[in-house]
């Protein structure tokens, strides 16, 4: 008999990186060129996004499975290249170095998100990307490119319904701020950014990542042949769209 044993990861090599604005361009094509051959070991993120002092910044989340001494190596291509601002790279609890996102999502603000998948992040992207983001209309909002690859990318394009699995980033802009009289601006900046960035997009865009529920948005995110499969399930098992408060595939009509 098949015994399944979940070994979890107790202790990695991670934590933040954190470079000036100005560099951001340099940083992002030098992130993207060095996660196209990251091992698996490696996960990360690069966001652009606003420090507690309300300095903008370039900021990579990193996390390696594996010994510290393993883990300098295998990121010193990508931290080695001048000063950063901040270096809190080191062995941590696993649950620590995961908090660490919540810093950049505080609980009670409102919140607006648009994302997509990119395959590589050329200069005209990471362009549109930085000159964008220095205009964004509250200092909680930031952009990141979610970095995928590894097992993710290896499972066969028909297997499950998630799309876009050659994807390098899915490319996600979280618009966050205070006001419900901040909405309708707010709302426009993260939707004109998300549409500027389209024809550097590679298709599609990952459904948890998405405040949009329009019909024709969300057959994108799977493609016509998964989301016809999609509702045939739906169909099948609720008819009545009982489960409708979600990035909702309707019955068939």
């Amino acid at each position: 008999m098949f015994e399944y044993r979940l070994h979890p990861v107790e202790s990695v090599y991670g934590g933040l990186v954190v470079y000036p604005i100005d560099r951001a361009r340099e940083i992002i094509r030098r992130y993207d060129d060095f996660v196209g051959s990251a091992p698996d070991e490696l996960g990360s993120l690069l966001v652009l996004g606003t420090l507690p002092d309300g300095t903008r910044a370039v900021i990579l989340l990193i996390c390696y499975c594996g010994a510290e001494e393993e883990g300098k190596r295998c990121v010193e291509p990508l931290t080695g290249a001048g000063t950063p601002l901040m270096n809190q790279l080191g062995q941590m609890p696993y649950e620590a170095l995961q908090s660490i996102v919540e810093q950049f999502n505080p609980r009670g603000l409102r919140n607006y998100w648009r994302s997509s998948f990119l395959k590589e992040v050329r200069a005209p992207a990471a362009d549109s990307m930085v000159e964008q983001f220095l205009e964004a209309p509250a200092p909680y909002t930031h952009v990141v490119l979610y970095t995928l690859g590894g097992a993710v990318a290896r499972v066969a394009r028909d297997a499950t319904a998630v799309e876009n699995r050659d994807a390098r980033h899915s490319f996600l802009i979280v618009g966050m701020w205070k006001d419900e009289s901040e909405d309708e601006r707010n709302i426009a900046w993260v939707r004109a950014l998300s549409s500027s960035m389209e024809p550097f997009s590679s298709g599609g865009y990952y459904v948890n990542f998405d405040s949009e529920s329009a019909a024709d948005r969300v057959k994108s995110a799977y493609g016509q042949e998964k989301f016809g499969r999609l509702q045939a399930l739906k169909d099948k098992y609720d008819p009545a769209n009982f489960f409708r408060l979600n990035q909702n595939i309707r019955p068939s009509e």
